[in-house]
């Protein structure tokens, strides 16, 4: 699904840098933990915000660079970060004294493939050695984030919203219903399946999505999207009634499959890579009810001007 393209300005000021920084690393490394590390003065060994990936994983460690100057219409202009001042801040943080698992310099300036190269070459000679991986952050990244992530987009940018009078409330929800409807679970046959218990973990996800407005990875645990408050918070009422109706087919789906995998003897065979049908009609019915979620979806994306999940279902 396309991204609204909005040119939208870092923060002026650094502090508000570091406080978006540390917003988008709880995001990214779901850690609501993360935090600015120490005090503006203070010796912090080229880090600026630190956290934990999951809360108790990779130790992450970000230090903020706002540089370069903005044109009229609120982007970046090239000529902020230098080549050489990655390896100066990757020295840095060789001695945090807690230890690092994963490096980023992140900075306001445009992406510039010189820096990408530097980039690459120095993660190749950490990874080598043993030590952390080192990864830079352009505010080209953080675009992506802001989108991806509606709520931070909503606080820090609420005003230029509203003047623009684009990526409304309703627009964030439909955007997040849409990629979760765009997964493996809403576009691919049951006989085709490669994972039945990955089916179901996804019909449930799917559910949260609507209810609550959350998208995760389940193997990273981090978010995908974020959305305010899931289908119960868009302020058109029939799009919300409509979601509802997509709500009680994923609900009959996850039912119909649970009942026909637990029965004795199964209707269907959860195996290594595959799953094994033994009733047909069961298969039938479950790609109509994800089928028939997705085009009462459709119908809601089509009336919101919005692009339409694509699936055989």
């Amino acid at each position: 699904m396309g991204k609204i393209d909005m040119a939208l300005p870092p923060p002026r000021l650094w502090q508000k840098f570091e406080e978006l920084t540390k917003d988008v690393v709880q995001q990214c490394f779901n850690d609501t933990t993360a935090a600015a590390y120490g005090n503006q003065g203070a010796p912090q060994h080229g880090v600026d915000v630190y956290g934990r990936e999951n809360g108790r994983g990779r130790r992450i460690a970000v230090q903020c660079k706002r540089l370069g100057k903005t044109d009229d219409q609120g982007r970046m202009r090239p000529g902020g970060l230098k080549v050489e001042h990655l390896a100066v801040e990757i020295e840095k943080a060789k001695d945090f004294p807690q230890g690092l698992d994963h490096f980023i310099l992140a900075t306001t300036d445009t992406r510039k493939v010189a820096i990408q190269d530097e980039e690459r070459r120095l993660n190749n000679e950490q990874i080598t050695a043993g030590l952390f991986t080192f990864q830079v952050w352009f505010w080209d990244d953080y675009l992506g984030y802001l989108h991806k992530y509606a709520p931070l987009l909503q606080w820090y940018y609420e005003h230029i919203l509203e003047l623009k009078g684009v990526y409304s409330v309703d627009h964030q929800i439909l955007y997040l219903l849409h990629m979760a409807f765009s997964r493996p679970a809403f576009t691919t046959k049951l006989a085709a399946e490669e994972s039945g218990s990955g089916l179901f973990d996804a019909l449930q996800d799917t559910e949260t999505a609507i209810n609550l407005g959350q998208l995760k990875d389940r193997l990273t645990k981090g978010s995908l999207r974020i959305a305010p408050g899931g289908a119960g918070m868009l302020t058109n009422k029939q799009w919300q009634a409509e979601i509802g109706r997509a709500l009680k087919k994923v609900q009959l789906a996850r039912a119909l499959y649970k009942e026909a995998r637990d029965s004795k003897p199964p209707k269907i065979f959860e195996q290594p890579g595959r799953v094994s049908v033994a009733d047909w009609n069961v298969a039938q019915n479950l790609d109509q009810l994800r089928g028939d979620a997705i085009r009462i979806l459709n119908g809601v994306l089509v009336n919101a001007e919005l692009p339409e999940v694509v699936s055989p279902l």
